[in-house]
Order: C-alpha cells, then structure tokens, then sequence
C-alpha cells in the first residue's frame, strides 16, 4: 500500500515501483481515491510499476484495484499486474517479486534498420574451435551457436545487443570504411572479441 501511495502523492521520486499484496480495502478502500487524483499527474520521465496478488487473499478486490490502475491512461506509466494462482498472502513473495524485478528493470527489445542488421550478418571467430553465426529471422537477430542453438537477440541501440535472461553484451565493431569487422562481447567472466570471418 505505501508503495502505490508513494507514486500517487510524489510520482517524481522514483521510476520503478513492485507493490506486492497492496491493502486496497484498507480506510474504505481509499486507494481509489488516490487513483483517481493521480489521473490528472502530468508525469516527467517514464514510469513502471509492477503489482501483484495471491489467489486466496482477495482477488475481487485486487481486480478492481487493477481495473482503476489500467483505467487510469497516464502518459509516461506502464502497469503490469499478477495474480499469482494457489498462493495466499505470504507465498507470494519469491514469485511476486522476482517478476517484479524482471519487468522493472526490462530492457528495451528495439526494432532496427533491416539494412543495418543485414551488415552484422555473418560468421564470427571467438577462437578457431568457437564460430558463432549471426542470421536475421523475422527481421530479427539471432545467434547460431556451433551447438546448433539458437539464441534470439535483443537490440538497445543500433549497435547494441544483448542476450534476454543473461549477462551477456555485444557492441558491433566498423572500421575506419564502416566495415563490420566483429563484436564486443562482454560477459560475468570477462570481455571477448570475436572477430567477423564471412
């Protein structure tokens, strides 16, 4: 509850909020009362908020409190909502909250340029023994490890890659002509060049 009242009274404070099992009945359910205030917020920088119930600890409430969130059309928030099924009060927690961390902090997935990807297409040399392929699926990128597996890939910038659900960079090299000529690979045990072939 302090969590959903923190961004209706002072949205500026910060970007990120998880309010898990929020007492919406409390005071007369005056948490609506703060929605409907928050309705006229002009926010300045984007905000996300994740929240989430048990099965068993109220859900008719929860989804009017979810009903008045999304009803809300707030420029600048995105709510996403869980009601985690089997659980009560207490056996939210390790679920509610992990979701929660991983849709607060998500990265953007961004399009890019069909002619700029086609450049990254290719074979890249990590070691003689280690050559990942590079392809573009669906307009999307994808890495084609030796193993055979197939491993979608995400775009920050146009030159900026990332692994979902990984710690695991790539930064695209050119050189001086604009030639991809490899990638920056940036992982938990260190940073690696691999060094484009074909």
């Amino acid at each position: 509850m302090f969590t959903l009242y923190a961004l209706f009274s002072e949205p500026g404070l910060f970007n990120k909020y998880i309010a898990g099992s929020p007492a919406w009945e409390w005071n007369n359910r005056s948490l609506l009362t703060f929605t409907e205030r928050f309705r006229k917020t002009k926010l300045t920088h984007p905000i996300k908020l994740y929240t989430f119930m048990g099965e068993y600890e109220g859900a008719a409430g929860f989804e009017q409190l979810v009903a008045a969130l999304k009803d809300l059309k707030v420029n600048n928030l995105t709510i996403e909502t869980r009601m985690i099924q089997g659980s009560g009060h207490a056996g939210t927690k390790p679920e509610g909250y992990n979701k929660g961390l991983q849709y607060v902090f998500s990265r953007p997935c961004l399009g890019v340029d069909p002619k700029i990807l086609e450049r990254y297409k290719g074979e890249y040399e990590l070691s003689p023994q280690f050559v990942i392929k590079m392809l573009i699926e669906n307009g999307k990128p994808m890495a084609l490890l030796p193993s055979g597996e197939k491993i979608s890939v995400c775009a920050e910038t146009e030159k900026d890659f990332y692994i979902t659900g990984a710690f695991l960079k790539i930064r695209f090299i050119e050189d001086e002509q604009g030639r991809v000529t490899g990638f920056k690979m940036v992982q938990y045990n260190g940073e690696n060049f691999a060094k484009k072939i074909k």
